[in-house]
């Protein structure tokens, strides 16, 4: 039987191996990172005949990574799922471990993207070099800093007066942002930690001078012999312009050896997000969790009794939308005492424009049981779906009334789509309007499952979408935010 405890600095050794032999590319598993973080997170480690397990929680409620290793991965796994019971979850699984599960165990589990843990990885010559138009800001910020600054330069940690440096950094940033220790983020200590075993971890970092003074630092470590991951940058709140550089030149002067760079993850931070993908990653290190499937036949009808309770609906038209257009994988729900408590659905759609297709998904029949409203469930499965979304160009969906629009809004939607007249007495393959949805666009149900639902209430021979009022839309493509139209309709 398995045996998990707290990670020590003492499985440094056994940790880098393990990792090491399984070509890990993720910063969730360097060994700075679960001995830094294990107590923030309850972690807590299991190694086993050359398997490093993982898992993270309290109180018997937790959630386990893959079985991290180089030999029987099949025996591994078994062994997990003997000790962790049915009802195992899974945190920080990368697209290969879905593809085994799905191949072990078929419909077994359930798959979440989780997009504020999705890590950021660069080629190192490409921070090092800048070079091109989409680095020619960076480049302007760096010269300009050169410029404003006297005897600026890089020097890397070699003594404990440089990590007594960068601790005297850090509490200047904490202090500037933060009004007591309590209130620290949650870096505060793992970063206190990463200093205080510097060496034993292995880590490299360096500080940058400006003006006779240490401005900047930053801290990380080896995850392979292709891979650096930079854990901490930490600037003087009066020097918020130097972190470009120390970017920059720590790359250049101390990992210039390594392909890639893993900048980690943006926290689902807007701002830091906006600031990591400014450097253009060569790829995104994307993570998911999956839970066990529930009983699918059960989780139908206590979401069917939902729906008939919420929106009325006859039996014809619910069991049509279960029977044509549901899927378990874009259905999102939670349940409390065998209650459909709330759910909400995706629906495949494309929208097309001067003969460019964008996917996307229609967010549909959001409900909640009565008993149930104004405890924030349909917060968290909106931020759900969203995160399950941001894989596609979009996500749309239709008000079905005007006080929801400020609803939709505050849980990250926003009111940018435009739509057309309905053309409810037309046939939208008319000649009078082909070239119209051409040059504006239209919205289109890619799932053919959905005509045969929509002819349950519709007379319509299509499943192009029209509206004469505007609806709310998140948008993940930057080409799609230039776009100046959608047109959509509610289903209804």
């Amino acid at each position: 039987m398995l045996s998990f405890r707290k990670i020590r600095i003492e499985d440094a050794e056994a940790v880098r191996e393990i990792i090491k032999n399984a070509r890990i590319d993720s910063c969730d598993f360097a060994f700075g990172n679960l001995f830094m973080w294990g107590e923030h997170y309850s972690l807590e480690v299991c190694i086993e005949d050359g398997f490093l397990y993982c898992r993270s929680g309290k109180n018997g409620a937790y959630m386990y990574s893959f079985p991290i290793g180089s030999g029987d991965i099949q025996k591994a796994l078994h062994k997990l799922l003997d000790f962790a019971g049915d009802d195992i979850e899974f945190y920080s699984l990368r697209e290969r471990h879905i593809a085994y599960l799905q191949k072990e165990f078929p419909s077994k589990f359930e798959f979440f993207s989780f997009l504020d843990g999705r890590e950021y990885a660069y080629k190192s010559e490409n921070l090092i070099e800048l070079a091109g138009r989409k680095y020619h800001q960076k480049r302007n910020h760096i010269s300009k800093f050169m410029k404003t600054h006297t005897d600026v330069f890089l020097k890397e940690i070699d003594s404990k007066e440089d990590l007594d440096i960068c601790r005297n950094i850090a509490l200047s940033w904490f202090e500037d942002k933060f009004e007591t220790v309590e209130e620290k983020p949650a870096d505060y200590m793992p970063l206190e930690k990463a200093l205080r075993y510097f060496y034993d971890l292995q880590y490299i970092g360096a500080i940058l001078y400006a003006d006779g003074q240490a401005v900047a630092f930053t801290i990380g470590e080896e995850i392979s012999r292709d891979m650096f991951d930079v854990h901490f940058e930490k600037t003087l709140p009066e020097y918020k312009d130097a972190y470009p550089v120390i970017n920059n030149q720590f790359v250049k002067q101390c990992l210039s050896k390594y392909k890639y760079i893993n900048r980690e993850d943006d926290t689902g931070s807007l701002a830091l997000r906006k600031a990591k993908l400014s450097y253009n990653p060569d790829f995104l290190v994307n993570k998911y969790k999956a839970k066990v499937r529930k009983d699918s036949v059960r989780k139908t009808v206590l979401l069917k009794n939902l729906w008939k309770d919420i929106f009325g609906d006859d039996d014809k038209t619910v069991n049509s939308f279960f029977e044509n257009v549901y899927k378990e994988d874009l259905c999102f729900s939670f349940e409390v005492d065998s209650i459909a408590a709330a759910a909400l659905y995706l629906v495949e759609v494309q929208f097309v424009r001067k003969n460019t297709v964008y996917n996307g998904y229609y967010l549909y029949a959001a409900a909640t049981d009565t008993q149930f409203q104004k405890r924030g469930m349909m917060a968290e499965l909106i931020k759900e779906a969203a995160e399950f979304s941001s894989e596609k160009d979009f996500l749309i969906l239709y008000p079905a009334s005007e006080e929801l629009y400020s609803y939709y809004k505050a849980n990250g939607f926003d009111d940018v789509l435009t739509a057309i007249p309905a053309l409810s007495e037309k046939n939208v393959f008319d000649d009078d309007y082909d070239l119209f949805l051409k040059e504006n666009g239209y919205v289109y149900f890619s799932d053919k499952g959905v005509y045969n639902y929509l002819k349950t209430f519709r007379n319509k021979d299509s499943r192009i979408i029209f509206s004469d009022k505007n609806g709310c839309a998140m948008l993940f493509n930057d080409k799609l935010r230039e776009s100046d139209i959608i047109l959509f309709d509610n289903m209804n």
